[in-house]
């Protein structure tokens, strides 16, 4: 199992599992500075999905619905992706918003900055989600999710090649469409609680932080299962390899 670390603002609260585990959740979290890691989905080192250490979520990496509507992806929730789910719109504010220090929940459109001040920011979000859009003038990872009122929301990111473009954070509102809505350069956003990946499934105690988690509705977990995600958290390096 490889895991990668996102080097950032670090947001990760204390998680409702017993003291030790809290203890060395927070050990690792200074260590590595981390607040999303990197996992596997279907096959050992496929790097297609992230948990957000604060909430405890999962997220697929958009190429994987790459071309696909909502209303498409609904109809594979029991087959091809089984164990993920729509996200809210709240989830995916929240999740765009832990990559960056701005806080965008409440406004709708998108936000252009010069490539130093978001750079780094927007390439985080390209290297998790994964790259949906390869342009000569810019690369882009794009997704489509329900919003509260039922329309169509689009998220995401695009970093620009040029000096003379801004890198861009798109939320929530940036654009309004049906659910039947498709494009070959967008994705479908798609969450989990917990065990739809090879990651949880080897450690539920990442998605600890989610109480609707397996985790938090089945039995505590055992001592030797602490033990072992705690050491194994200590025990990585933070890392800046992007594979997009």
């Amino acid at each position: 199992m490889c895991y990668k670390f996102k080097n950032g603002h670090n947001k990760m609260k204390q998680l409702p599992l017993k003291i030790f585990l809290t203890s060395l959740l927070s050990l690792a979290s200074i260590s590595a500075n981390a607040e999303f890691i990197k996992g596997d989905w279907l096959h050992e080192n496929d790097n297609l999905s992230f948990v957000d250490t604060e909430t405890g979520l999962e997220w697929l990496s958009l190429r994987k619905t790459i071309g696909m509507s909502i209303d498409e992806v609904k109809g594979k929730l029991d087959s091809q992706f089984v164990g993920w789910r729509l996200p809210t719109e709240k989830e995916v504010i929240q999740v765009i918003n832990g990559f960056t220090p701005f806080d965008y929940e409440g406004r709708d459109g998108f936000w252009s900055y010069n490539n130093d001040q978001i750079q780094s920011e927007v390439d985080e979000i390209l290297h998790y989600f994964g790259v949906t859009q390869y342009f000569s003038t810019a690369n882009s990872s794009l997704g489509t999710h329900l919003l509260d009122d039922g329309t169509v929301g689009h998220s995401g990111a695009s970093s620009y090649h040029k000096a003379s473009y801004y890198d861009r954070i798109y939320q929530a509102k940036y654009f309004y469409d049906d659910s039947d809505f498709s494009s070959a350069n967008y994705g479908v956003f798609l969450v989990s609680d917990g065990g739809a990946t090879l990651a949880s499934k080897e450690n539920p105690e990442i998605n600890a932080a989610n109480p609707n988690s397996p985790l938090n509705i089945s039995d505590v977990p055992s001592e030797s299962g602490i033990i072992g995600l705690g050491l194994a958290l200590l025990g990585l390096r933070a890392r800046e390899h992007f594979k997009f």
